[in-house]
């Protein structure tokens, strides 16, 4: 396969340490719809976990690629093992990728100078709870170029957590530099219908 994966905690109750199926739709959405663009990008995986997308971009050509995720433990024990087994520990010496923890809203406040403007931010199931709309809104809005492109992988509702992609929606038409709109919509009759939602500047003209 194109990837492997370390997949050590299979049984987990962390949430940050399981494979979700919208990192996958979003790296076939990326494969159908941007994988020429690629090549030379800046590529943002928010909310990483295996950061698969920051991996696909790398193989693709990426020039660099910056992977967040929550916790610390996540990128220690998950994401860059990750990166060693897909043979790209060239990158970890900072000048191909870096990795970052803790929470969205700081981290757009905190490395908004630092880390500049990305062609593509990725992130994949991380508007499962209402309360993360604004804070990955916040991100897209610090990180995104201006001809940049936001790939949100979602579940169309998160039982239990309240988070939709419905909602995240309607959350984004409070900002008045960004807009969405569903691009593709997954459904394979064994979970929950997904979609990708596409995340964009509005343009001044």
């Amino acid at each position: 396969s194109f990837f492997t994966f370390l997949l050590s905690f299979p049984h987990s109750t962390k949430r940050s340490l399981k494979l979700w199926e919208c990192a996958i739709d979003a790296i076939d959405y990326l494969q159908a719809r941007h994988q020429e663009q690629l090549y030379g990008a800046r590529v943002m995986d928010l909310g990483c976990g295996h950061a698969i997308p920051a991996i696909y971009a790398l193989r693709r050509g990426a020039t660099f690629v910056c992977c967040q995720d929550y916790n610390e433990q996540v990128l220690c024990r998950v994401t860059l093992p990750n990166f060693f087994h897909n043979e790209l520990e060239g990158a970890l010496d900072g000048s191909r990728a870096r990795f970052f923890y803790g929470d969205w809203g700081s981290f757009a406040s905190s490395f908004a100078h630092d880390l500049g403007k990305f062609d593509f931010i990725i992130s994949a199931d991380t508007v499962y709870n209402p309360q993360n709309y604004d804070k990955v809104i916040q991100c897209i809005d610090t990180f995104l170029a201006e001809n940049g492109v936001a790939i949100i992988a979602a579940k169309s509702y998160y039982f239990g957590v309240g988070g939709s992609v419905d909602g995240f929606l309607a959350a984004l038409e409070h900002n008045e530099r960004l807009t969405g709109t569903v691009a593709a919509i997954a459904e394979d009759k064994n979970s929950n219908i997904r979609k990708i939602v596409i995340v964009e500047r509005i343009s001044d003209t």
